[in-house]
């Protein structure tokens, strides 16, 4: 309307695993739009957001994004994530000419290729990556493992982790896991490895119960994760 511009969101309000990180990412949101309509918004005009759930399902984003477009005429979107539901967000972005901004997944569609209506805020995940390892390897670290689930964003994040060691010409071990996996095995595999870093890439639930294993058999490994 003429006394607003109106954002479209679209994040996984409904999913048990990323509610809470999207209710932070939305409540970081809020709190600066409000601070710029408290001083007048944009030219006298008040930011409101419109606000979609996706569930973290990559049909639900393409379809709540499609609908924000058509139905509530947003004239841009921010803040999708997720490795399933930001490449639909992105396709329709780019198909409609409207603007995303802090688009984010581990496997990093907002950024490669470049796209003309995509702004990424945060740094990659291979960027992460590289510096975590750089970091450890400084402190003379040269045994590493790369622990990642089979499910959710696990594999993005393990590949990001991979190119990072090999850019640094360092070896790692991979321990891959699937949710129903036991969570003793996985974490013998960890201990036979030996690794000085555990470089890890998956959901909190599943990764305590393999940690508390290894600590309990005595791994001492430094562990590290991606920001998500």
């Amino acid at each position: 309307g003429g006394e607003e511009i109106r954002v479209g969101r679209v994040l996984p309000r409904s999913h048990p695993a990323f509610a809470d990180m999207a209710g932070q990412r939305a409540d970081g949101a809020d709190a600066c739009i409000a601070n710029v309509n408290a001083t007048g918004g944009i030219h006298g005009r008040r930011i409101v957001i419109k606000e979609r759930d996706d569930g973290y399902d990559f049909v639900r984003a393409g379809r709540e994004t499609a609908s924000l477009l058509e139905h509530d005429a947003v004239f841009a979107l921010l803040g999708a994530f997720g490795s399933p539901t930001v490449p639909p967000v992105i396709e329709a972005a780019t198909k409609a000419g409207v603007p995303l901004v802090g688009a984010a997944s581990i496997a990093n569609e907002a950024r490669h290729p470049p796209k003309k209506w995509v702004f990424p805020v945060r740094v990659s995940a291979v960027q992460e990556a590289t510096v975590t390892v750089k970091h450890q390897m400084t402190l003379g670290a040269r045994r590493f493992a790369v622990l990642s689930s089979k499910e959710a964003y696990g594999p993005s994040g393990a590949a990001a982790y991979a190119e990072a060691l090999r850019n640094a010409d360092v070896p790692a071990q991979e321990v891959s896991f699937a949710f129903a996996d036991d969570a003793k095995a996985v974490a013998a595999q960890l201990l036979h490895h030996r690794p000085e870093v555990i470089l890890m890439s998956t959901l909190p639930k599943p990764l305590g119960a393999i940690l508390r294993d290894y600590r309990a058999a005595g791994g001492a490994a430094r562990l590290f994760g991606l920001s998500v």
